[in-house]
């Protein structure tokens, strides 16, 4: 609110029993004062963060119908995304595998467990700019001993989805982002570097996806978190020990 001259937090205004250890904020797209916060539950505020307007909106995401929450460091939410066409649509991801999704502003969650849905790590949860019903979801196997790459896409707001990883490299998948300027292109962020795929034909019948490395220079490192700058359609890639690197898009990438 005054260019970061000075902050304070606002964690133990929060309601949860775990927090992970990189725990989502996340801002509304559509209005920027409002701020999500998960731990093992989902919190909400609706004046940047300021004391007193911090509320609850969420169970435990994190295996709440068992009563057997996993205790820390695991069992929290690792992911966070707000529609941008519909501020009501919430999705969510944990740790131990569960994605979420919310159509009323967290009123009511419905788990998806659609079998294509693999049981890992979460990393990410991204929603098409215009249609609340279209998103995408990256996974980490990394705790399990699993190197595949895993990328699914629902088309119906989280009933059904999709694997669109493809030919993408066997690697764990951190982040993703959808190309405002052309919504069928994709950009991931994974283990062995930054990938990119048109899904305009993507489906259930036909899921196969072709995946190309995205600019040239980047080392093949870790990629932990993708940025994009829509003022100057440049994309930022923060990397495993190797810094921070930024690549204007070329429309034909």
């Amino acid at each position: 609110m005054n260019a970061g001259n000075n902050s304070s937090s606002f964690t133990n205004q929060t309601v949860s029993q775990r927090r992970n250890w990189q725990t989502p904020v996340q801002l509304d797209p559509t209005d920027p004062a409002v701020v999500y916060y998960g731990g093992n539950i989902l919190n909400r505020s609706t004046n940047r963060a300021q004391t007193g307007t911090w509320s609850a909106i969420s169970p435990s995401l994190s295996n709440p119908e068992s009563g057997t929450d996993p205790s820390y460091p695991f069992g929290t939410i690792t992911t966070v995304a707000a529609a941008p066409s519909n501020p009501n649509v919430i999705y969510a991801g944990t740790d131990d595998g569960w994605l979420w999704g919310s159509k009323d502003l967290g009123q009511t969650w419905t788990r998806f467990t659609d079998p294509d849905l693999p049981d890992r790590w979460v990393t990410r949860v991204a929603v098409d700019p215009r249609d609340a019903n279209v998103a995408y979801v990256t996974y980490s196997g990394l705790r399990n001993a699993d190197n595949d790459a895993h990328v699914l896409r629902t088309t119906d707001g989280g009933a059904n989805w999709v694997d669109i990883s493809g030919n993408l490299s066997m690697a764990p998948v951190q982040d993703i982002v959808i190309d405002p300027l052309n919504r069928n292109r994709i950009i991931v962020a994974t283990d062995l570097g930054v990938f990119t795929a048109n899904v305009a034909k993507a489906n259930s019948q036909n899921p196969d996806v072709r995946w190309y490395g995205l600019g040239q220079g980047l080392p093949r490192v870790p990629v932990n978190d993708l940025e994009y700058q829509a003022s100057t359609n440049t994309l930022y890639a923060a990397t495993y020990g190797r810094s921070m690197w930024k690549l204007h898009l070329d429309r034909n990438d």
